[in-house]
């Protein structure tokens, strides 16, 4: 049974609140800077769940960015592949000098242990799924290359991953 953690809302919040309680959610539950292209107004809604160590998070909000920093992985340690997959808007990962777009129907990766950013420009509704990057690193497994890149989702077995991810969190 996935266990539920709280939901996080800004939209009883009006700008500097709601922009400073966003702020200070993404620095205490993920250790991320993040800001929003300097908008006066904001409102978010997240909603997060645990299914073991992988974790499965819903965000619906303005446009924002987060970012990980080498400063903020001293304070925040994690051991987490994190994915995007869109349902509405776009999502930009930016990580180990490569830029991944995706948007509705598609999937990007990144390694939360290096430093990132991710860009989400514009009104944006993204399932998040985290999976604890030592249970899947072994000998011949090479996933770098593909941390901060965009992996797919329109077909084949990137798009069989996308509709399990959405399909798991729809049950929950």
């Amino acid at each position: 049974m996935p266990q539920a953690l709280p939901a996080y809302q800004t939209t009883e919040m009006q700008g500097a609140q709601a922009i400073g309680a966003w702020q200070r959610w993404m620095s205490s539950l993920y250790g991320l800077e993040t800001d929003v292209y300097g908008d006066a107004q904001f409102t978010a809604r997240l909603g997060t769940f645990a299914l073991g160590r992988m974790g499965m998070t819903k965000i619906e909000a303005h446009r924002h960015r987060v970012r990980r920093t080498s400063a903020t992985m001293v304070s925040h340690q994690t051991d987490f592949l994190k994915i995007v997959a869109p349902w509405q808007g776009h999502a930009t990962v930016c990580q180990q000098g490569r830029e991944a777009k995706g948007g509705s129907g598609q999937w990007t990766i990144y390694d939360t242990t290096q430093e990132y950013e991710v860009l989400n420009p514009e009104w944006s509704e993204h399932l998040i799924i985290t999976l604890p990057k030592s249970r899947l690193q072994s000998p011949g497994r090479a996933f770098e290359d593909l941390m901060g890149g965009y992996v797919g989702g329109a077909q084949g077995v990137s798009r069989i991953a996308l509709d399990v991810m959405r399909g798991m969190y729809a049950e929950y």
